[in-house]
């Protein structure tokens, strides 16, 4: 193969990248306003694939007609890039609370084109390597080999490295910035080179004039889960108080006074007054650290031994630098799946509070999961996890799906809700091997300064209704999928109840 040859194999290496990279980054970019479920993953794959398989027609389209070389179509994607990736970030960093179905206008005109430009480069490629006098069918292997490898490396180097340390909007420009320059070792100098030139240096413009006034914030990352931003801002509880917010993707994950460290969510004081029903001094188990409440809580107010797990080393900087995560909490960045299969330990306690934003993830919750769980609790220890308030009707069904994967996995269960009205409130899964009784608490359960039983606040299961209805598994994960809806309140009802507080504040 000749000198233009390998060139031409050059440009096919930095689309794979390209499909790549704006993949990775679009996903991020809109996960703040959509969130991070699965069923918006699958939505963005199928725009991915929509867009490279229309640009392989559009491409061998060109091929069919009075092809005049490859030469004006590798000037198209720097443009187009750059104009619906600048729109993408606009909404991603402007909007707060619009419908989930606006993905379905969001997708194909601002999402699809990018892959389309990008997908057409590849037959042209082919066709550019056959005229130097290969095969058709080592052209189209060696391109979509070099193509491939491109994608590889940048999930590595971009998914592990560039978007946690330059975050989505700039590795787009480093991507524009390195095809660009790619064009000149291509092509000699011509119009498209001022075209490209242009798109970057207004793409990076635009980019610099929509940043966000980070005044108000004392984190602003991008790690494994999505966006992670730490925000004081003024109490709506307490007058002359500022409160600390971690928020994952702009739903709130840990919400206390800023200054001693108490939670103005209820859940965190519910999961100390159960665990009082072990002896001081145990081993817990904090799957989900988040901002460290409930870690700090079972640290301090029953002396125990706490091991706490957090998938997002951001979430756990987050934790150690802004909400006074206690020393002696030994922490791990892993999977909580993968820590249950590899830690050989057993636990008085365990904590299940894992969430993707607002959406829990099937694999920590399956009747699998369960069973590593339950092999890692001691005699009489308790599995508590936590969940969003609905229990009834379709909005209520993942509940009472987890509800029922708990019992057939063969714990005893019992579900106590907290005090709030449903939407606002959570739902906690008390699990043992062995019978539970909730009253059987050292520390009373204070509400508005009253005792209250946890077990008359206890929801009644009827095993014979919840029989009827699926089990959560590894070969079959429909949480998310059941969850889509209930999500989509939880996700409104936070945008709405913080934007103006918050993320107004910071435009």
């Amino acid at each position: 193969m000749n000198h233009l040859g390998s060139r031409y194999l050059l440009l096919a290496f930095w689309e794979g990248v390209g499909v790549m990279a704006m993949e990775i980054a679009t996903a991020r970019i809109l996960s703040p306003v959509f969130g991070a479920s699965f069923v918006i993953w699958t939505f963005t794959i199928c725009l991915v694939m929509a867009g490279l398989a229309i640009g392989y027609f559009v491409g061998s389209h060109i091929l069919s007609d009075e092809y005049r070389g490859i030469k004006p179509y590798i000037f198209y994607p720097a443009p187009v890039l750059a104009i619906c990736a600048l729109v993408l970030i606009w909404i991603g960093s402007r909007l707060y609370s619009i419908p989930v179905y606006s993905l379905l206008i969001i997708g194909p005109v601002f999402i699809l084109p990018q892959f389309v430009a990008l997908g057409l480069l590849t037959p042209l490629v082919v066709r550019a390597i056959v005229e130097e006098g290969r095969s058709e069918g080592f052209a189209s292997g060696l391109v979509f080999a070099v193509s491939t490898l491109g994608g590889i490396l940048m999930a590595l180097v971009g998914g592990l490295l560039l978007i946690p340390e330059l975050g989505s909007s700039y590795t787009i420009l480093a991507y524009l910035i390195t095809y660009v320059l790619t064009t000149f070792a291509i092509v000699r100098l011509s119009p498209g080179h001022l075209v490209n030139l242009l798109s970057v240096l207004v793409f990076a413009s635009l980019l610099f004039l929509m940043r966000t006034d980070s005044s108000g914030l004392l984190m602003h990352k991008e790690g494994i889960l999505g966006e992670v931003v730490v925000a004081d801002l003024p109490s709506p509880v307490r007058d002359n108080t500022t409160d600390r917010i971690l928020f994952v993707n702009r739903i709130g994950q840990t919400w206390v006074d800023a200054t001693y460290g108490a939670s103005y969510w209820s859940y965190p004081n519910y999961l100390t007054v159960i665990a009082s029903s072990l002896p001081k001094g145990g081993d817990a188990l904090v799957l989900g650290l988040g901002g460290a409440t409930v870690a700090n809580l079972l640290t301090i107010n029953r002396g125990m031994n706490v091991d706490a797990v957090e998938l997002d080393e951001q979430v756990l900087d987050a934790a150690r630098q802004h909400f006074h995560l206690q020393k002696s909490i030994r922490c791990f960045v892993d999977d909580g799946r993968h820590f249950l299969k590899t830690m050989d330990k057993q636990y008085d306690y365990i904590v299940v509070d894992v969430f993707q934003g607002e959406s829990p993830p099937n694999h920590m919750l399956s009747t699998e999961a369960l069973q590593e769980m339950k092999r890692k609790l001691k005699s009489g220890g308790l599995l508590v996890i936590n969940f969003n308030g609905f229990w009834e009707g379709d909005v209520g069904l993942p509940a009472r799906v987890i509800a029922n994967t708990i019992l057939q996995t063969g714990f005893h269960c019992k579900v106590v809700p907290t005090y709030e009205d449903e939407e606002q409130r959570n739902l906690l899964f008390v699990a043992s091997l062995v019978p539970i009784d909730l009253d059987a608490t050292e520390i009373d359960l204070m509400i508005e300064g009253e005792t209250a039983s946890l077990e008359e606040q206890s929801l009644t299961l009827s095993e014979a209704k919840l029989s009827n209805l699926p089990v959560l598994t590894d070969d079959r994960p429909i949480l998310e999928t059941l969850h889509f809806g209930t999500s989509r309140i939880w996700r409104t009802r936070y945008l709405e109840e913080f934007r103006k507080r918050f993320f107004g504040e910071v435009e």
